[in-house]
């Protein structure tokens, strides 16, 4: 299975993100620009809005989500957050999109937690996955196997980027 172009730069996106926050610490603003377009520059300026207008959505949509599950769980909510229709995403696209974010959640040990706390913190975070991206447990339109592949691909073309950046600003 091949995962598609938009795909591909979902991915990327989110390993990018995943680097950003060093990037900013050790470069400053003009660094992070630069290490998007050092990360991005081979994406075509319609591949680039459609990513960001997918993107857009379904952050918006996982939002929504969270909020409804917050909702159902009888706790505080919060301000509710527009419904968001997705039917113009393709139902791969969307699966792969959330999955995505909700494993760049994925909870931590707190270093004054328990290992029962901590278990419990991973075991919601788990329904979650299954009441957000219900789909893709129900009927998964791809494999997590390869879309580990695939990450780990992505997430070098983002190291790599960053590397070269390095080299740029240590001159």
């Amino acid at each position: 299975m091949e995962f598609t172009q938009l795909e591909k730069n979902l991915i990327l996106r989110r390993c990018a993100n995943n680097i950003n926050n060093f990037v900013i610490e050790k470069f400053g603003k003009k660094g992070e620009e630069d290490y998007f377009e050092l990360v991005f520059s081979a994406i075509s300026y319609d591949d680039w809005e459609k990513l960001k207008d997918i993107e857009s959505k379904v952050i918006a949509y996982f939002v929504r989500k969270k909020w409804e599950l917050a909702r159902f769980l009888c706790k505080e909510p919060g301000e509710e957050p527009p419904a968001i229709d997705v039917r113009n995403i393709e139902p791969r696209v969307l699966q792969l999109a959330m999955f995505l974010y909700w494993r760049y959640i994925s909870p931590t040990k707190d270093d004054d937690e328990t290992e029962l706390e901590f278990e419990r913190r991973k075991d919601q975070h788990d329904f979650f996955l299954g009441y957000v991206n219900h789909e893709l447990i129900e009927n998964p339109l791809f494999k997590v196997e390869q879309f580990n592949m695939e990450h780990a691909k992505q997430n070098e073309i983002a190291n790599a980027s960053l590397r070269t950046l390095m080299r740029f600003y240590d001159r």
